[in-house]
């Protein structure tokens, strides 16, 4: 939109900022165990394409606040057991929780 920075690098995901005051508008998850080095948004700015520095692409929509309140609404538990993030992500460390 000429108004967005966009980061790479930070601990598996990017960052969107406000290109005059820097303040950050988002983060977004997108690699478990490697930093993303790459990074395009689709013409209608719906989705957000990465690559990391292990050879992997990753997809993700960035207007995600209704899907988000619609999965975190029917949640019974809000973070992953590091247990369950080795077995399910292939990672030792879990991302930050998404859910309040």
């Amino acid at each position: 939109d000429g108004n967005s920075l966009i980061t790479t690098g930070r601990r598996y995901q990017v960052t969107i900022q406000d290109a005059n005051s820097g303040k950050e508008q988002r983060r977004v998850g997108v690699h478990m165990g490697a930093k993303a080095n790459d990074v395009a948004i689709s013409p209608n700015e719906f989705w957000i394409a990465t690559g990391s520095e292990n050879g992997s692409f990753h997809i993700s929509p960035l207007q995600t606040d209704e899907l988000k309140r619609a999965v975190c609404d029917r949640l019974s538990r809000k973070r992953l057991k590091k247990s369950e993030c080795q077995e399910y992500l292939g990672s030792q460390e879990c991302l930050p929780p998404v859910c309040n």
